[in-house]
């Protein structure tokens, strides 16, 4: 079992996502939570186990410059009762980072950009290799090798296009 002390920066796994806070003193996490009864997100103080970790084990985030355990504090008590949460821009990350050093950041979000930017990218590749297909002559078999040629892809037959932007399968 994990040894936690006041400012540490726990995190949970929850179903699609982490969890995050900063323990206050024993037994207590500051993080964000569902408000009863208005249902809005709001900074407060909850029970470690049965609020915060609700059946996981929390895990201690280690920052390599962290601010002193007081201003760590100070930070996470002064935020009480604050909304203002958003995934993108101002979620339970963002919140336990910052107390802990100072930057508003978040990881997961870092990673779900760099995921989006990964499929936009994709789609670009697939819109322009389908265009420079049409373009090239998508009748031609020699056509389609050479827009495989422009793209960098091999052709369906798997051979890389050469001898002039041919492949032997698809050589007039």
């Amino acid at each position: 079992m994990h040894v936690y002390k006041p400012a540490d920066h726990l995190w949970v796994q929850r179903p699609g996502y982490e969890h995050h806070g900063i323990l206050v003193y024993p037994g207590h996490v500051v993080h964000f939570a569902k408000h009863e009864p208005s249902g809005e997100l709001l900074i407060q103080v909850g029970k470690l186990w049965e609020d915060f970790a609700q059946g996981a084990t929390p895990q201690i985030v280690v920052h390599p410059n962290p601010s002193p355990d007081e201003v760590v504090l100070q930070r996470a008590h002064v935020s009480l009762n604050t909304s203002g949460y958003t995934v993108w821009g101002n979620n339970c990350e963002h919140f336990a980072h910052w107390c802990k050093t100072g930057e508003h950041k978040s990881k997961q979000v870092e990673r779900g950009v760099k995921t989006l930017m990964a499929g936009a990218a994709a789609g670009a590749t697939y819109y322009l290799s389908r265009t420079l297909w049409e373009v090239l002559g998508k009748k031609s078999r020699a056509g389609k090798c050479k827009a495989l040629l422009a793209t960098g892809k091999l052709c369906r037959n798997g051979a890389l296009p050469g001898n002039y932007g041919y492949c032997g399968v698809h050589r007039r």
